[in-house]
């Protein structure tokens, strides 16, 4: 009689288990499936990688790991991959790992904050409570950029936070607040190379104004900023995003396209296309009033949108969007020098031309010697997972490796999800990724290094990343 009682009770909770949790949870809840997901990388400067990943094993229970890895693939910490956090599972988050050129790091997970020397230790931990974006390392240090509604002003405010390698907050808990006069809908930023940062909103009216905070953490330009953008009506811009031009100054990308309109039949007084524009250190425009316009179009292409940028060491910069066509859809990239002219073929050079409307997953980073790395990830029309590939653009814009990009790992029967690249400081690159049966659902992350000449210098499938 008792056990059918117990019987009962476990039957009853159970069912109340599978009321509550979804599929996915109650494998977790049942049989404790552990979950390797989240992956993010840097360059240790030395051919090495650091990178930051998290474990769920049941119950929605995570824990963060960091590992270093040298030129060879082998592990550096003694003791193994270093514990930074436990506790409930974030899911999938902003991380960002941030060097200081000994070998050691600053990790950031969603306003937490870890320092690690060269051997592992742990020198400390802080937790700033605020949600952000993205984060930048500057010399080391770290910057955050930060939005919040203010109640006062019924409007979202730009704040910047910056932590030092001590874990010193350098402009204060609470950071710089920005004084834009208007309602901040996304925010972007860089290291301005001398301490500070240089700073790039949207705003609600579809503006994009940028803003210097100098290395004392004052406003530097005028007090409501420098007006990068201001929109024709008609017009939509999007995601400004920006690079460093290594003098102090900042360029900005972003995607702008005919309001109301549908692919396929874009206006011909405002084509779909990417803009750049170019700030001195003093806040000056150098380029032509509202951007040059970087003419993806002219490949054939009807929609240019989600750009990505990075410096081309020499004052200008290189930037990868996809573009859709009749034929499919593909990645990309166009050179703008320091005067702001368009330095590779009319049309961009082709990084990649899939048949497949569905968008691709891609990330970029210099390469170190004037040229760019892109890795990616699409799958068919009928949702068929094909390889992560990588290929490395010189300053030219001609392709150094296998003209359809190097792949990254043999196993292409899962679907490979989240890339991340981060260029190895001797022309090759470092990627990290997570596999899984599902795209939202990663079970293994693995990290690879392809080195200079395109050749996959670890494992055939990478070095799979667990405790």
């Amino acid at each position: 009689m008792r056990i059918r009682r117990y019987l009962i009770i476990i039957a009853v909770t159970c069912i109340f288990v599978a009321l509550a949790l979804p599929i996915a949870k109650l494998i977790d809840f049942f049989f404790f499936v552990s979950i390797v997901d989240t992956p993010a990388i840097a360059s240790d400067g030395n051919g090495g990688a650091l990178i930051v990943y998290e474990v769920e094993a049941g119950n929605d229970c995570g824990k963060v790991y960091v590992r270093r890895i040298a030129t060879d693939g082998s592990a550096l910490f003694v003791d193994g991959d270093v514990l930074i956090h436990t506790g409930e599972h974030s899911g999938i988050v902003q991380t960002g790992v941030v060097t200081d050129g000994r070998g050691g790091a600053v990790i950031h997970r969603y306003g937490e904050a870890t320092k690690l020397d060269a051997q592992g230790n742990i020198l400390w931990q802080r937790d700033n409570h605020l949600e952000y974006d993205s984060i930048i390392g500057d010399a080391g240090d770290v910057l955050t950029p930060h939005r919040t509604y203010s109640e006062n002003e019924s409007m979202y405010k730009a704040s910047v936070v910056k932590t030092n390698q001590e874990g010193t907050f350098v402009w204060g808990e609470a950071g710089v607040d920005i004084p834009f006069s208007t309602n901040v809908m996304r925010i972007n930023l860089i290291g301005d190379d001398g301490g500070g940062a240089v700073v790039v909103i949207q705003d609600k009216s579809k503006q994009i104004i940028a803003q210097r905070i100098d290395q004392g953490g004052n406003i530097s330009w005028r007090h409501d900023g420098v007006k990068v953008f201001a929109t024709p009506n008609g017009i939509a811009p999007d995601r400004p995003i920006i690079t460093s031009d290594g003098m102090g100054g900042a360029i900005i990308a972003w995607s702008q396209w005919p309001e109301q309109t549908v692919v396929g039949n874009i206006s011909e007084s405002y084509p779909s296309d990417i803009l750049v524009q170019r700030i001195d250190v003093d806040g000056n425009i150098m380029w032509q009033k509202d951007g040059v316009a970087l003419g993806f179009g002219a490949a054939g292409g009807m929609w240019a949108h989600n750009p990505k940028i990075v410096s081309d060491g020499s004052g200008g910069a290189i930037i990868v969007c996809e573009d859709i066509g009749n034929s499919g859809i593909g990645l990309y990239a166009q050179m703008v020098d320091a005067e702001g002219n368009v330095s590779w073929p009319e049309g961009g050079i082709t990084v990649c031309q899939l048949q497949t409307h569905q968008s691709i997953m891609f990330e970029i980073t210099e390469d170190g010697f004037g040229g760019c790395i892109i890795v990616w990830d699409y799958k068919d029309e009928d949702g068929t997972q094909k390889p992560l590939r990588v290929q490395r653009l010189n300053s030219d814009g001609e392709p150094l490796w296998d003209g359809n990009g190097v792949q990254v790992s043999v196993d292409i029967d899962k679907f490979c999800a989240y890339p991340t690249v981060s260029e190895d400081n001797l022309g090759g690159a470092l990627i990290a990724w997570s596999t899984g049966k599902y795209f939202n659902r990663p079970e293994q992350s693995y990290i690879q290094r392809i080195d200079a000449e395109g050749n996959r210098a670890w494992e055939e499938n990478g070095i799979l990343l667990k405790p």
